[in-house]
């Protein structure tokens, strides 16, 4: 067997059908649903007389739409009321656990899914949310889908989808050991860099922040799953598509300067001068930027 990536090892393991050339069908461990994507594809379900294909492996949350107050008070916003309506009835209607407002499992979905033990190594994992991505620091394959693909996943519990390309980032040097939760940040913010997921191979730390979620084996079962995931992790002599190398002592913290993903420097540098940038389009739009964070061009702002 040729040594494999990781990224491999997961998507070989749920791919159902693949096809030289076409998308493959892969299968869906965890399908994570909130009240702002999901309603069209439950109406899309209920329109075509489906069923939910596996209600056990779907978890619903309110989230997007949550007051940060007092929830025993009326919501005033419509539409967020609506929304927390209609995913109430969904889940009644198609058999699907929900935790709502009043739940004590309730939070933010991509939190949820680590502290309850939902999420775990070498799992496929999707969500109407492009934060999706958040779940690969637990070794899993983990991205956004639209709401056609919700509908999707949740009649069939499969997803088309395309091989991904594959960047290895290699940091040289001394490094902090990070944390789950700083594993979980630098995976939230891959798609923010342009990526589909993010991925962190499973090691200690993730069995010991895993033991003893609600959702994650116990005892001889856990120990025996703590095997398995040890597996899950590139081979030695696995082919990436691209890689890029890194000194430790090089990586600044980073800020944004701006309004777009691509609007950030370290914060060691100064905010940068719309002259700065060749292109008549660029200049405009870092102008337009400052002008909106009342930075100005040249100032060390970001150490004040």
């Amino acid at each position: 067997m040729p040594p494999k990536t990781l990224y491999q090892k997961i998507w070989d393991n749920h791919v159902v059908w693949e096809e030289p050339g076409q998308p493959a069908l892969i299968y869906i461990e965890r399908h994570l649903i909130h009240e702002g994507t999901s309603p069209q594809a439950f109406a899309g379900l209920r329109a075509e007389g489906r069923k939910v294909r596996r209600p056990d492996l779907t978890f619903a949350v309110m989230d997007h739409s949550v007051p940060t107050t007092d929830r025993t008070l009326p919501i005033l916003d419509n539409d967020a009321k609506l929304q927390f309506d209609a995913l109430e009835k969904n889940c009644r209607e198609f058999g699907v656990r929900l935790f709502d407002m009043n739940s004590r499992n309730q939070g933010i979905v991509h939190i949820i899914g680590p502290e309850l033990g939902i999420t775990q190594p070498g799992q496929t994992i999707v969500c109407g949310d492009s934060h999706t991505s958040t779940h690969g620091a637990f070794g899993t394959l983990a991205f956004g889908i639209g709401t056609s693909e919700v509908e999707h996943v949740l009649a069939t519990q499969c997803l088309g989808q395309s091989r991904s390309k594959t960047l290895y980032i290699l940091v040289h040097g001394k490094r902090r050991a990070l944390s789950m939760d700083g594993r979980m940040t630098v995976c939230n913010m891959t798609i923010e860099g342009g990526a589909r997921a993010g991925m962190v191979a499973s090691d200690e730390t993730t069995f010991a922040y895993l033991e003893g979620r609600p959702f994650v084996p116990r005892g001889k079962a856990f120990q025996e799953a703590v095997e398995r995931w040890k597996q899950l992790r590139t081979d030695d002599g696995a082919k990436f598509d691209m890689t890029v190398e890194l000194q430790a002592e090089k990586i600044a913290p980073q800020v944004t300067w701006g309004t777009n993903p691509g609007m950030v420097t370290s914060v060691t540098a100064r905010v940068p001068d719309p002259h700065d940038f060749k292109d008549l389009n660029d200049q405009k739009a870092t102008e337009s930027a400052l002008k909106y964070m009342g930075l100005k061009p040249g100032t060390h702002e970001f150490t004040a």
